[in-house]
């Protein structure tokens, strides 16, 4: 990957991947919170046999009204302005991840049809994600289970650590 390429979460899971080969695992578990939760589902739909158990938190399959709050789009906008009026380059990595998080993913929900490992999808209550973008993730994926926090935001794994782990490692044990 070169200063020029664009950044995806296509890319990323591909990345996955090759790191999973790369130290010979098959069939893992994948825990994975915002970003990495979309980098979570693309895994599992293009590389099924490696996935046997997947949690997702405050996971998106686009980024418009529908899926995040217009707050979070807006702040996101203000910060790559920010960096353009100071000359950030656009190769800066934190000027392409911000602009990543405007522009990613691209995820039909009907794809997510493809998923069939058990998947935990979770957020918090009062998640930048919106609960009904939430819902339909875990609707569209045949074997999910939906948790909602109670009083909880996009920040819960650091903020109710406790539930949260809990909530991940008896998922992960069901079923063994």
């Amino acid at each position: 990957m070169t200063l020029n390429t664009k950044l995806t979460y296509e890319l990323m899971a591909e990345d996955v991947n090759t790191f999973l080969d790369k130290i010979q695992l098959k069939n893992v578990d994948i825990l994975g919170w915002s970003d990495g939760g979309n980098i979570a589902l693309i895994l599992a739909m293009q590389h099924p046999d490696k996935v046997n158990k997947m949690a997702v938190m405050g996971t998106v399959l686009y980024n418009d009204d529908s899926s995040v709050t217009a707050e979070t789009n807006k702040l996101i906008h203000k910060q790559v302005n920010e960096m353009e009026d100071k000359g950030v380059p656009k190769t800066n990595m934190d000027y392409r991840l911000k602009n990543l998080l405007l522009t990613e993913p691209h995820i039909n929900p009907d794809s997510l049809r493809k998923i069939q490992s058990p998947t935990l999808v979770m957020a918090g209550q009062y998640d930048v994600v919106k609960e009904k973008h939430t819902k339909l993730i875990a609707e569209k994926i045949k074997h999910s289970k939906l948790v909602i926090f109670k009083g909880a935001d996009h920040e819960a794994p650091q903020k109710i650590p406790q539930l949260f782990n809990q909530t991940v490692l008896d998922f992960f044990d069901q079923n063994k």
